[in-house]
């Protein structure tokens, strides 16, 4: 269970009526010691696609040109770029998340949508939402976890929370949560 104002809230079990065929990937949030590499959202649209699912990419307009060289789209990949007039249209498209520690990850816990949070400087035990799982490490730094105040700048740890999970990583929080869920 979470603790919230200091009163315990269960875990809510999400039941699904048909498989996950489409997934949003967010790969962006609002400070560096929260993103994970962009290299590492390409390859991990790459590998979803080669497995079946359909895959959008969600973001802001400001930030789709930062995507613009993903091999991803030559793939299959779509980008899902205009939802400043109603980000809940996002669920009509996508049926899990892979997302960051951010409004995203709050927004697929609101949508019921279950996910993926891949944490960087905070601790996921304080921040998950109710429909995630996490990805974290701390990525050998002496300072984690930092919540989201970087004392790594300029170090050997710059960021090595987030920059040391891999694909792989996720690759392999996200089978074991489609084996259960599509079971």
């Amino acid at each position: 269970s979470l603790v919230f104002n200091l009163k315990p809230i269960d875990k809510i079990s999400l039941e699904f009526s048909n498989a996950i065929k489409s997934i949003g990937l967010f790969p962006f949030a609002g400070q560096n010691c929260r993103e994970w590499p962009l290299e590492n959202w390409d390859l991990l649209g790459l590998y979803l696609l080669s497995k079946g699912y359909k895959v959008y990419y969600i973001c802001l307009e400001e930030d789709k040109d930062l995507l613009s060289d993903f091999n991803s789209f030559n793939n299959g990949a779509q980008l899902f770029s205009d939802y400043s007039n109603d980000i809940f249209k996002v669920s009509e498209f996508i049926d899990f998340s892979i997302c960051l520690d951010s409004f995203s990850s709050h927004l697929a816990n609101f949508l019921r949508l279950p996910s993926i949070t891949i944490f960087g400087s905070n601790n996921p035990a304080l921040f998950l939402t109710n429909t995630s799982t996490p990805v974290s490490s701390d990525g050998g730094c002496v300072f984690y976890p930092c919540y989201n105040k970087p004392k790594c700048l300029n170090t050997e740890w710059q960021y090595a929370c987030i920059t040391s999970i891999t694909v792989s990583n996720v690759v392999s929080v996200f089978e074991a949560k489609i084996g259960l869920i599509n079971e």
